[in-house]
């Protein structure tokens, strides 16, 4: 970054164990993980005035997954999680006034919550993408795209294939 250079880091864990990887990384400039498992695994990524121009998450397995990134003033351009599966994905992306110009959720597979409280608490989204988004094979998902824009904006949302009774529940409530 010194030498005004971007940083593009690609790994491939061959479904080893990492927990908390990357977790509270402020600033990223491209960044790619794929078939890891593990416990926090890019949560809170561009957090607290951070930034990140492109992560993408693909093949990961594990407990809050993808959570907070673009947390409380922070911002990314593109956030990418693919064939996720967990105990909590993607929940809380750009809550209390973080931004994204892009989310995409396909194939997220969550046994409790799934892109929870996205946009939420004065946050924004330009765009939002949720594909294929519901239960795990152990539970169905119980709160899938609950509590999206709470108090914030998402200019547009683009979804399909989502399973869960309870999706869309308490979406875009006062004012977002």
């Amino acid at each position: 970054k010194a030498e005004g250079k971007r940083t593009c880091i690609y790994i491939n864990g061959q479904g080893s164990q990492f927990d908390y990887l990357f977790w509270f990384a402020r600033e990223i400039d491209n960044l790619v993980v794929e078939n890891f498992n593990g416990n926090d695994i890019y949560s809170y990524i561009g957090s607290f005035n951070g930034h990140a121009e492109r992560v993408i998450a693909r093949n990961i397995k594990g407990t809050k997954l993808l959570n907070f990134i673009a947390y409380n003033h922070g911002a990314v351009k593109q956030v990418f999680g693919i064939n996720l599966n967990g105990e909590e994905i993607f929940s809380n992306v750009c809550k209390n006034s973080g931004y994204a110009e892009q989310v995409v959720g396909v194939n997220l597979k969550a046994y409790f919550r799934g892109m929870r409280g996205i946009g939420s608490d004065n946050g924004k989204i330009n765009q939002l993408i949720a594909k294929e988004i519901g239960g795990s094979e152990e539970l169905t998902g119980l709160e899938v795209l609950t509590g999206v824009a709470s108090n914030g904006r998402i200019n547009q949302i683009i979804f399909d294939g989502i399973d869960s009774p309870f999706a869309f529940n308490c979406c875009a409530d006062s004012g977002g």
